[in-house]
């Protein structure tokens, strides 16, 4: 409400993009930040990393080069956090607990 009100130019700094080739299942999932974008397959080892400043065509996978090694941990981290944000975090009281 705030962006459409004009109060905040942003409320998060990514996004989360599903692609489903079936109604009930998920095969893949990004995170795009301002800069880069990570892809993952579900059951899947290999993926994707493209630098969307310097790639902006997606040409250039990283996702193996060991050069980006600490990168690909680093948005795997982010998309992990990500994820666990989309959970609501209120804790609400269990009788007798």
């Amino acid at each position: 409400m705030d962006i459409w009100n004009g109060e905040k130019e942003a409320v998060r700094d990514h996004v989360i993009v599903e692609n489903r080739t079936q109604p009930s299942a998920v095969h893949m999932r990004s995170y795009v930040d301002e800069r880069y974008k990570i892809t993952i397959y579900y059951g899947q080892s290999y993926g994707k990393i493209f630098d969307l400043q310097e790639d902006p065509n997606e040409l250039n996978n990283l996702w193996d080069d060991p050069d980006y090694a600490s990168l690909k941990t680093n948005l795997l981290l982010k998309y992990a956090w990500a994820e666990l944000l989309k959970e609501l975090l209120s804790m609400p009281r269990v009788y007798g607990a």
